[in-house]
C-alpha cells in the first residue's frame, strides 16, 4: 500500500512552519527544507516541476516554498494521485499582510519594508532568491510591498485552491491554527491520535532579531547567542546576563551583510561601535547558520568575514568599548570553529603579533581568539593577572569548545584547561557544557573542576531554605523528579522510564521541568503533576518548591542540563537520588545515592568512582526501552571482500571522537588489508557554533579524506537505517556506548566494545557478555585493533557472530525489564532506611543483600 503524501499549500506565514513541526511530532518524516528551496531557486521560477516532484519521493510531507506558490499543488496532486492537501489560512487578508511585511521587514530591510535592492542583495539561499519570492506576489519592483496587490494575490492562490478541490472534502483541508478547535480538526484530517492538545507556534514574527547595525541596537540584546547543547536542543546559557532568546539556531532566522569597504569607513572615521556590532551580527549570524559543506558563494563569505574580522580586529587603532568586550569574548568558540573552516585554520599568526601588547588594555581581543585550536601557548595566570572577572568568564567559555577534541592539540589544551586551578576564579558560566564535557576530556581529572562547581553552587545558593518536611499525597509520599530530557527518543528517557513507572502504584511523582512551560515534547503520563520552573532575568526561580513537602528529590541525570546541576546541590528534599542518566558521579553535589548496576560495576573499588553512596542493583542499572524501529534485514548480509568497501559504524558523538580514538582508525585502515568505511554519527553535537566543517577537518587529517563519511543530525529511522548497512559496529573510549551499544545489538550487528573501570565504559561490555559475546570485548588498545581486523578480515566468523545475534532473543536479555523490580525494592528500602543509613556514614555499596 503507497504511503499518502500530505501537502501543506498554503502561503508563508499562515503557520507552515508551525504545521511541518505538528507533522514531525506525530512521527512523519517532513522533507528538507533548505533542498525545497534551492529547487524552488532552480526550477520553480522557470516553470520546471519535474525536479520537485522527484525530490517528493524523499519523505512524506512538505511546507512551505515551492509548496506554498501558485500552481504547485496541481502538479503535485497529478504526480501523487490519493495525496492529502492542507491549506492554512489566516482570519483575513489584512492579518496575513501585516504578517509577511513584518516578518521580511525585520529579517531582510532593518526594521523597514525592503526595497527591492535589498531583496536583489539579501544573501538568504543566495542572492535574488529573496527578489525572486517576492515577485510571486506580483507587485512592481518600485513597490514591491504593495498591499493591493498582495493582498489580492492572497485572496486568489486561496480562493484557487478552494474551487479546485470543492469536490474532495477527504483529500483537503482548509484550517486556520489559530483557531480553538484547530488541531482536533487536523488529527481527525490525518486520521492519527495524538497525545498533544495544540499546535506548536513555531517562526514567531516578534521573536525574529533585526540585523544589528549599531551600537544601540547591540545593547538590546547583550548575550547574543542562545546555547545548544550537546543534542542540538536549545536553551539560554545558564547564569550569563540578561540572554535574549533568538529562534531555533539551525535555522537562520538574522539577516547579516558584511561589507569590507563599510568597515574601511567606520575603521577611517573612527566609528569601532559600529565595527563591534557589525562583527558580533556576523557572530550571531554564522552561529546560527550551520554549514555541512563550504562551497562558491558561501565559501567566499565565511572566508571574506573571517579575514577582514582578525585583520581589523587586532589593529592597535580599533578599540572595543567595555560595554561589548563580554560578548566578544562569548564568541570564542564561534571564532576559533570559523577560523578552522577557512585557510587560516587557527588564531596562532594574530596572537603572535598581540603578545608584546600590554594585557590589561587587550585583554578581551586576546579572550576572544585564544581557544584550543591554538597553538601558541599564552600563561593563563597573566590574563588573572589582568582582569580575574573577565577571565574567569573567559575560563568558562573556553570549555564550550569540547567538542573539538578529535585535533590532537584541542585534546591537549582541554586537558591543561581543565586541570588549571586560580583561585581568582569567581563565578562559573556555561556549567553544563564543563561538568558534562570534562568527563570526555580527562575522566581521571574530571572530579576536580565538577567539585569546584558544587562547592562554588552551594556557597552561592546556601541562602536558600527548603521546607520539605514529607507530607504524604493521598496517603503516598512525594517523589519530585527533575529532568527537561523526558522525551520518548531520549537517551535518559529510554534508561529511566521504566524506573519511574514502578513507583506510580505507592508514590505521588511530580515532574519538575525548567527549561520551557511547554510540555508537548515531555513524556507527563507517569506523573501525578507537573511543576515549571521559570527563569526570569537567567534566574532560576525556585519558589514553587521551597515549600514541597517532597520526601525524595530524583535525578534520572545530573550535568545535561544546567539547572539539574544547579538543583542536585540544593538541599531540596531529605533524601536525594540520582540515576546514570548521564553515567558519572556528580562528585561533590548534595547527593545522597546513586543508583547503578551490579553486574556493570567493577568487581572492586566501586565506592572510587562516586562521591555519593552507590546502590548496585542486580543488572545493568538501567532499562533499556524497547526499541520500535523494525529491521529491514533478517539475515546477515556482507558485503564481498573484494571492490566493495566495508562499512563500519561509528555511532560516536563528536566528544567521544577523540584524537586517540582516530588514530586507532587509521590504524586499522592501514592493517585491514581491504577498503574500510567508517561511518560517524555526531548526531547534534556538531551543531554547536558552526563545529561540523571543522569536525569533519579533524577527521580527515588523520583518516584521510576517502576512508570515511561524517553525517550531520539525522531522524532516529535514517540514522538506525543507515547503520544497518554496516556489517559492524566499533565502540568508542574512554566515554563508551550504552543506547548506541542497544541500536548495534537491536540491528544484530557484530559489536566491538573497549571495557573501563567506570560505568559509562562498561556498560556495552555488560551487554556484549550477556547475550554470550564476551570475546568482543577490548581491554587495551592493542586488544581493541586485534579483535577489530579479525572481525574485518575474517568474514565466515564475523557471519557466526550475526547468525548468533540472529538466534539471540535480544528482547528479552538486553531489553529486559526486571531491573525496575529491584529498583522499586531499593527505592523502599532507602525510602524506610534513610536516616539509619545515613548514620552509618562512608559510602559502602548498597546491594541486593541489604534490599532483596
Amino acid at each position: 500500500m503507497a504511503i499518502i503524501k500530505y501537502f501543506c499549500i498554503g502561503q508563508n506565514k499562515t503557520g507552515t512552519t508551525s504545521i511541518g513541526k505538528a507533522f514531525k511530532d506525530l512521527g512523519f518524516s517532513v522533507g528538507n527544507q533548505q533542498m525545497a528551496e534551492l529547487l524552488t531557486d532552480k526550477y520553480y521560477f522557470k516553470g520546471d516541476f519535474s525536479p520537485i516532484i522527484d525530490y517528493c519521493k524523499s519523505a512524506q510531507v512538505f511546507q512551505d516554498v515551492p509548496f506554498s506558490y501558485p500552481e504547485t499543488f496541481k502538479y503535485l496532486d497529478k504526480a501523487y494521485p490519493g495525496s492529502k492537501f492542507i491549506l492554512t489560512v489566516r482570519d483575513d487578508a489584512e492579518q496575513w499582510y501585516r504578517s509577511i511585511a513584518m516578518f521580511h521587514a525585520k529579517l531582510l530591510g532593518k526594521g523597514y519594508p525592503p526595497t527591492t535592492e535589498d531583496l536583489r542583495n539579501a544573501t538568504y539561499v543566495r542572492k535574488g532568491f529573496m527578489y525572486n519570492t517576492v515577485r510571486v506576489y506580483g507587485t512592481p519592483d518600485h513597490d514591491p510591498y504593495n498591499k493591493a496587490i498582495m493582498v489580492a494575490h492572497y485572496e486568489q492562490h486561496n480562493q484557487a485552491i478552494l474551487d479546485y478541490f470543492k469536490d474532495r472534502p477527504c483529500d483537503f483541508l482548509a484550517i486556520n491554527l489559530a483557531n480553538k478547535n484547530s488541531y482536533q480538526q487536523f488529527v481527525k484530517f490525518l486520521g492519527v491520535e495524538s497525545p498533544y492538545g495544540a499546535f506548536p507556534w513555531e517562526n514567531k514574527t516578534s521573536e525574529i532579531l533585526p540585523f544589528i547595525n549599531n551600537a544601540e541596537k547591540l545593547q538590546d540584546t547583550h548575550a547574543i547567542f542562545n546555547h545548544i547543547d550537546r543534542y542540538g536542543n536549545e536553551y539560554l546559557p545558564f547564569m550569563n546576563q540578561e540572554p535574549t532568546q533568538t529562534s531555533n539556531p539551525l535555522e537562520t532566522s538574522v539577516a547579516f551583510h558584511h561589507d569590507t569597504n563599510q568597515l574601511i569607513a567606520w575603521f577611517a572615521s573612527g566609528d569601532y561601535d559600529s565595527m563591534s556590532a557589525h562583527f558580533l551580527a556576523g557572530f550571531q549570524y554564522f552561529s546560527e547558520k550551520v554549514f555541512t559543506k563550504l562551497e562558491g558563494e558561501q565559501r567566499a563569505e565565511v572566508y571574506t568575514f573571517v579575514k577582514d574580522f582578525l585583520f581589523f580586529f587586532i589593529e592597535e587603532k580599533y578599540r572595543m568599548d567595555g560595554r561589548f568586550v563580554r560578548d566578544f569574548v562569548n564568541c570564542n568558540p564561534i571564532v576559533a570553529n570559523l577560523a578552522a573552516m577557512t585557510p587560516i585554520g587557527n588564531t596562532d599568526l594574530y596572537l603572535q603579533i598581540m603578545l608584546d601588547r600590554p594585557y590589561e588594555d587587550n585583554l578581551g581581543k586576546f579572550l576572544t581568539l585564544y581557544s584550543p585550536r591554538n597553538r601558541v601557548g599564552i600563561e593563563r595566570s597573566r590574563l588573572f593577572d589582568a582582569n580575574p572577572q573577565l577571565a574567569s568568564f573567559w575560563y568558562s567559555v573556553y570549555f564550550r569548545n569540547y567538542t573539538t577534541i578529535a585535533d590532537p592539540v584541542c585534546y591537549e589544551n582541554m586537558k591543561e584547561h581543565l586541570r588549571y586551578d586560580d583561585p581568582r576564579i569567581g563565578d562559573y558560566f556555561f556549567i553544563d557544557d564543563i561538568y558534562f564535557g570534562a568527563t570526555y576530556i580527562d575522566p581521571v581529572h574530571d572530579r576536580l573542576i565538577k567539585r569546584r562547581i558544587n562547592q562554588w553552587l552551594q556557597r552561592k545558593h546556601s541562602h536558600i531554605t527548603f521546607h520539605s518536611t514529607p507530607a504524604g499525597a493521598g496517603g503516598k509520599p512525594k517523589v519530585a523528579v527533575f529532568s527537561d530530557l523526558w522525551r520518548e527518543r531520549h537517551s535518559v528517557y529510554r534508561n529511566q522510564s521504566e524506573f519511574i513507572a514502578s513507583l506510580r502504584d505507592d508514590y505521588h511523582l511530580t515532574l519538575i521541568h525548567m527549561e520551557s512551560p511547554d510540555t508537548r515534547h515531555l513524556d507527563t503520563s507517569l506523573f501525578d503533576e507537573t511543576v515549571y520552573l521559570d527563569s526570569p532575568s537567567g534566574v532560576l526561580n525556585l519558589a514553587p518548591i521551597t515549600d514541597n513537602g517532597f520526601t525524595v528529590a530524583y535525578f534520572p541525570d545530573v550535568g545535561m542540563t544546567p539547572k539539574s546541576i544547579l538543583c542536585a546541590n540544593l538541599p531540596i528534599a531529605p533524601i536525594r537520588m540520582c540515576g546514570v542518566g548521564h553515567s558519572v558521579s556528580t562528585f561533590g553535589a548534595r547527593i545522597d545515592y546513586y543508583i547503578t548496576g551490579a553486574d556493570v560495576e567493577p568487581p572492586d573499588g566501586v565506592a572510587l568512582n562516586y562521591s555519593e553512596r552507590p546502590v548496585l542493583l542486580p543488572g545493568y542499572g538501567i532499562v533499556h526501552n524497547r526499541i520500535a524501529y523494525r529491521r529491514r534485514r533478517h539475515l546477515p548480509e556482507y558485503q564481498p571482500t573484494g571492490g566493495e568497501r566495508l562499512i563500519i559504524n561509528c555511532p560516536w558523538y563528536s566528544q567521544k571522537s577523540n584524537h586517540e580514538m582516530l588514530l586507532l582508525l587509521d590504524r586499522l585502515a592501514r592493517e585491514a588489508g581491504r577498503a574500510l568505511l567508517f561511518r560517524f554519527y555526531p548526531g547534534g553535537s556538531c551543531a554547536r557554533l558552526n563545529g561540523f566543517i571543522p569536525f569533519v577537518r579533524d577527521v580527515e587529517k588523520v583518516l584521510g579524506g576517502d576512508d570515511f563519511i561524517v553525517y550531520p543530525s539525522l531522524d532516529y529511522d535514517t540514522y538506525m537505517g543507515l547503520m544497518e548497512e554496516g556489517a559492524l559496529t566499533i565502540d568508542a573510549f574512554p566515554f563508551g556506548g550504552c543506547n548506541t551499544v542497544a541500536d548495534s545489538l537491536h540491528l544484530r550487528k557484530p559489536t566491538l566494545t573497549y571495557q573501563g573501570r567506570s560505568w559509562y565504559n562498561r556498560i556495552g561490555s555488560q551487554m556484549m557478555r550477556s547475550i554470550g559475546l564476551g570475546e568482543l570485548i577490548a581491554t587495551s588498545p592493542e586488544e581493541y585493533i586485534k579483535i577489530s581486523l579479525r572481525l574485518i578480515r575474517d568474514d565466515p566468523w564475523r557471519t557466526q557472530i550475526a547468525l548468533h545475534l540472529e538466534s539471540m532473543d535480544i528482547d528479552n536479555v538486553i531489553f529486559d525489564n526486571k531491573s525496575s523490580i529491584w529498583f522499586k525494592r531499593a527505592f523502599d528500602y532507602i525510602v524506610a532506611n534513610h536516616e539509619r543509613l545515613k548514620g552509618e556514614g562512608g559510602n559502602r555499596p548498597l546491594t541486593v543483600e541489604d534490599f532483596g
